[in-house]
């Protein structure tokens, strides 16, 4: 396939489907675009696309939901450098004074505001949910001044033979939209050697999601037929096969299925128990493996995906905070990266801005822990910096800016306030002096 550049030279592209679904089965295989599951009773190959799997594993949900939601809860803010010390925060959503705006300020509207009546938190969420399933996902109108989440599903990427990628189609129902890649932000997951899109994490569950589907499968089929061999139906030697099988069809319809266990079986052929029972503890030990290496490439702690096995309240509030540094702290670079590469550094007005993801309110202690923290601190933060850091306004007054030599005294370099009443002390004059002696 060929395509015209903006120069006006047609270059040969090749061709990507995002690995999202099976709606194009002609450019795409079956195998290259999820997880082949075990065989049907036929012998048939079986596949799943990584949607089918987000909906239908709990573990995968989960895992996923967790985390983007855990993201997506978090305020991405915009940061400017002033100097080595001073850094300014731009916000969209106070009042400011009159004029244009600055770049970082309508940066921060771009980024906390979203087209299409849907909310900042709801386009990071789903923007996060394909990025884990499908290791892409895609922001559009860079340039237009409003950034729109678009479904993977919908993207066809087009790669250059000089350049990584040279377009993104966006496939509608009558036509497709081209945007360059000056006009989008790609998220990735991963680095493919062979392609420029992202790898999705699912990808290295192949064999322990086609074990856990069919476990699944066995358990729901051992309940619906009640395959349980509880016994031996014998009938006398040289039954005919049409006796036979009426007997098949009159066991099988009053005495299989839960509705019917439990029964007792009425006939005058001889019934023979059988005490070999179905050995449960095996399935129950492979679907514990097999939830757990789903939470492990996820890099989720398990009782944060309400895994209880060895929880205990000490490790479950570490875990939790484990969760929100080491899982939710180490995405968030991620989309900070592409953000600042793909929107900030190809702008010359944002020079020296950034963005940055807000956990630390995640990571706040409570009260108590924090009244404590804040009084060991008295020695090493200012007042308004341990102000600053729960988020209160300023004091203007100097020891609010001023580190105590000790612990509720004195202030380093400042003199403790004068009492309403109370006159300043004057230099004495020098002749007075020399009298007195």
């Amino acid at each position: 396939m060929r395509l015209l550049t903006p120069d006006g030279e047609l270059v040969k592209v090749r061709d990507r489907w995002p690995l999202a679904e099976l709606d194009w089965p002609r450019q795409i295989s079956q195998g290259s675009n999820g997880v082949r599951l075990t065989t049907s009773a036929t012998g048939t190959a079986r596949y799943a696309t990584y949607k089918r799997l987000y909906k239908e594993n709990p573990w995968v949900n989960a895992a996923i939901r967790t985390t983007a939601w855990g993201l997506s809860r978090s305020a991405l803010g915009v940061f400017e450098r002033i100097s080595d010390e001073d850094i300014i925060r731009y916000r969209h959503d106070v009042p400011s004074g009159a004029g244009r705006p600055s770049a970082g300020r309508e940066l921060a509207r771009k980024l906390n505001t979203a087209p299409n009546r849907m909310g900042p938190q709801r386009r990071m969420r789903a923007t996060a949910t394909e990025y884990l399933i499908f290791g892409n996902a895609l922001w559009v109108g860079v340039q237009d001044g409003a950034l729109t989440y678009v479904p993977w599903r919908k993207v066809r990427v087009h790669e250059g033979d000089h350049v990584p990628i040279l377009t993104y189609e966006v496939v509608g129902t009558k036509d497709s939209r081209f945007f360059a890649p000056e006009d989008v932000i790609h998220f990735s997951a991963g680095d493919d050697p062979d392609s420029p899109l992202g790898v999705p994490p699912m990808e290295a569950l192949q064999h322990t999601l086609a074990l856990h589907e069919a476990l699944a499968r066995h358990l729901t089929s051992f309940f619906q037929n009640a395959a349980r061999p509880s016994g031996n139906f014998k009938l006398q030697p040289g039954a005919k096969p049409e006796a036979i099988k009426t007997m098949q069809e009159l066991i099988r319809e009053l005495y299989t299925s839960p509705e019917n266990a439990g029964k007792v079986l009425v006939t005058t052929a001889d019934f023979q128990p059988l005490t070999a029972q179905h050995d449960h503890s095996q399935i129950v030990e492979l679907i514990k493996l097999s939830r757990e290496e789903i939470a492990g490439v996820f890099r989720i702690p398990p009782p944060v995906l309400g895994i209880l096995d060895r929880a205990i309240q000490s490790n479950v509030r570490e875990l939790r905070e484990q969760f929100i540094r080491d899982v939710v702290g180490a995405w968030a670079p991620a989309f900070e990266d592409d953000i600042q590469a793909q929107l900030i550094d190809p702008n010359p007005s944002l020079r020296y801005h950034y963005v940055q993801f807000d956990l630390d309110e995640h990571l706040r202690p409570d009260l108590e822990a924090m009244g404590k923290a804040f009084k060991d601190l008295e020695t090493t933060m200012t007042t308004n910096e341990r102000r600053r850091k729960v988020g209160l306004p300023k004091l203007e007054y100097p020891e609010a800016d001023t580190v105590a030599v000790t612990p509720g005294g004195a202030y380093l370099g400042i003199a403790p306030p004068l009492k309403p009443d109370e006159p300043a002390d004057e230099p004495a004059d020098d002749d007075e002096s020399e009298e007195t002696e």
